[in-house]
C-alpha cells in the first residue's frame, strides 16, 4: 500500500504506431491492470469519465515530439499538473 494517505493510483497512456497487419489481442490484464486498445474517440467520449486526466494530456502526447511523464495533483479548485524531467 502506497505510504500517502491521499494517493489513488497511477494510469498509463501510451502510443504505438503498428501496422495494420500486427496482431496483439487485447485486453490483456497486466500487472499494472486491463491493457486494451482504444479509439480515440472512446477515449474523447464525454461520458467516459473512468480516465478524465487523459484529456489534459493526449493531445501534447500525439502532436508533441517530446516525452514528458505528468504528475496531477488535485485541490478543491480543480487541478495542477506539471511536466516531469523529459525521458
Amino acid at each position: 500500500m502506497d505510504r500517502r494517505s491521499n494517493y489513488l493510483g497511477d494510469t498509463y497512456a501510451i502510443i504505438a504506431e503498428l501496422s495494420q497487419s500486427y496482431l496483439y489481442n487485447t485486453p490483456i490484464k497486466v500487472d499494472e491492470g486491463i491493457l486494451d486498445w482504444k479509439d480515440i474517440s472512446w477515449i474523447h467520449h464525454p461520458n467516459n469519465l473512468g480516465i478524465a486526466d487523459v484529456k489534459y494530456y493526449l493531445p501534447i502526447m500525439l502532436n508533441g515530439s517530446i516525452n514528458y511523464e505528468y504528475k496531477f495533483t488535485y485541490t478543491l479548485l480543480g487541478f495542477t499538473t506539471a511536466p516531469l524531467q523529459q525521458l
